[in-house]
């Protein structure tokens, strides 16, 4: 049974939106938040090591991003490699909206609102960092996982060539 050019777009769109919240919670659950101490000054220390793993946030988001990119330019050819070129922008961009879903699934579980709970904090409270992404770059291992396998299968594969016709 071929899927119609509607299917194969609902099946991607899909496919996208639930493995990039599955991701977020992943990614959520694989990071330990780390935590300020509030002095009995009222001023805020963390370790050198606490400091050190603020960007193990970043670092869990772009392992996420890869092999879920890479999972999903996968689909993406295998749906849509009849499409010529273009496939290569639909990986891209599935990948970027993948990217986006699963950091906004990550800084919805929180903590956030950190600014508010250092003022709210107590001597010897624990206050943990907000979860959320120190650089945009992080975003781009998401697009870029996807277009390896594209490039990969496009310059490895044999096989029929033909382009789709649009009215499938």
């Amino acid at each position: 049974m071929r899927l119609t050019v509607r299917a194969r777009i609902g099946v991607l769109a899909g496919t996208c939106l639930f493995s990039a919240a599955l991701g977020g919670l992943i990614w959520h659950s694989a990071t330990v938040v780390q935590e300020y101490t509030i002095g009995a000054d009222g001023g805020a220390v963390i370790t050198e090591r606490g400091l050190s793993q603020l960007f193990a946030i970043d670092v869990w988001y772009v392992f996420t991003g890869l092999i879920l990119g890479i999972l999903l330019g996968s689909l993406t050819w295998a749906l849509f490699r009849r499409i010529g070129w273009w496939v290569a922008l639909l990986a891209a961009a599935v990948g970027l909206v993948a990217a986006v879903v699963c950091w906004q699934v990550g800084v919805l579980l929180g903590p956030s609102g950190f600014a508010a709970r250092m003022a709210a904090a107590q001597p010897g409270d624990k206050v943990p960092v907000d979860f959320t992404l120190h650089t945009m770059a992080a975003l781009l291992p998401w697009p870029f996982g996807a277009l390896v396998p594209v490039a990969l299968y496009a310059t490895f594969e044999r096989g029929d060539t033909d382009l789709v016709d649009a009215s499938e």
